[in-house]
């Protein structure tokens, strides 16, 4: 570590072995992703939402692991050369991705567990959503997928703090996270330009008597060293959390397929029942727009130009 002043104030505060713990976690998470996910399916296999739904949740947490490795590569080197605002944005996009990782796969955890496979099946459709997408572009997505959703980060960070065992302890942690989260926040908004990581705050005035000038100037002092008492409890904070990063993605990804397998045979009735073509049509419904212009005795090509025109906004739909 060619930082010293962090070295030395983890060595103070009892963390020698946090750098290196630090990066034996960024080596498993870089060896836990893949660049392919494959899911193998069954000779004659009939469970078509069973294996979209293992397929998907598996391939969002791949993403998430691709994440995670980018962002906390980089932050052990930005320490390094002191470019504390670049360290403190990537410790942000870190505490953002896992809670956000938690929120969405808690939703999904919950509704396997409850059986509610309509709502499964729309968490699984915004794994792959962007959701810029609601407000930006050309499509209307109020047509085409209402249900697309667009989550906020205090979503994220009211859920994952509502795991505690009781009232108390998840009040504890949701004051804990909300502090980390806007210490971090303040830093990273260009609000003074990060001020308190760069300036002095001091007797503007130089009094030196020594000096053989009498003047008087306007002096502040710019440096990074003064701001390890600012960020070096953020930066302690993000690793120790990063230590459990990997188990906890891997938990929660092993807990929703096993309650997928444990509840499979449900899930086919499901699939064969007719409430999920209800589902399917509230979810998307221009699928029911599909039906209505089969009735018309359109052309399978017909179809496919009238579903794409009715699904964009009206003034581009000419």
């Amino acid at each position: 570590m060619l930082n010293k002043n962090f070295k030395n104030w983890l060595n103070r505060k009892g963390e020698e072995k946090l750098i290196k713990d630090f990066q034996a976690k960024v080596d498993e998470i870089k060896n836990l992703k893949t660049h392919k996910i494959n899911t193998p399916l069954e000779e004659d296999f009939e469970n078509v939402y069973y294996y979209t739904f293992v397929h998907e949740i598996k391939s969002y947490t791949n993403l998430i692991f691709f994440r995670l490795y980018d962002l906390a590569s980089l932050l052990l080197p930005a320490i390094e050369v002191k470019s504390y605002t670049t360290a403190i944005l990537i410790c942000r996009a870190l505490f953002e991705t896992n809670a956000m990782f938690g929120f969405r796969m808690l939703r999904i955890l919950q509704r396997i567990s409850d059986k509610q496979w309509g709502l499964v099946y729309i968490e699984q459709l915004n794994f792959r959503m962007i959701p810029s997408w609601k407000e930006d572009g050309d499509i209307d997505w109020e047509k085409v997928f209402p249900a697309l959703k667009k989550f906020h980060i205090n979503d994220a960070i009211r859920a994952v703090s509502a795991t505690g065992r009781n009232k108390t302890e998840s009040k504890k942690i949701l004051k804990v996270m909300m502090k980390h989260y806007g210490e971090m926040s303040e830093i990273c908004h260009s609000t003074q330009a990060n001020r308190q990581l760069y300036v002095i705050d001091r007797d503007k005035f130089d009094l030196d008597e020594s000096k053989t000038s009498n003047r008087k100037v306007f002096r502040d002092n710019f440096s990074s060293n003064h701001a390890d008492n600012k960020v070096f409890p953020i930066f302690l904070n993000t690793m120790k959390g990063f230590r459990n990063a990997a188990k906890f993605e891997l938990d929660i990804l092993n807990s929703c397929l096993d309650n997928l397998k444990e509840n499979r045979d449900d899930l086919l009735k499901y699939e064969k029942s007719s409430q999920r073509k209800k589902d399917l049509e509230n979810t998307q419904p221009i699928l029911k727009k599909i039906l209505e212009l089969k009735d018309k005795d359109m052309t399978p090509t017909e179809i496919v130009e009238a579903i794409v025109k009715s699904g964009y906004k009206s003034n581009i739909k000419e």
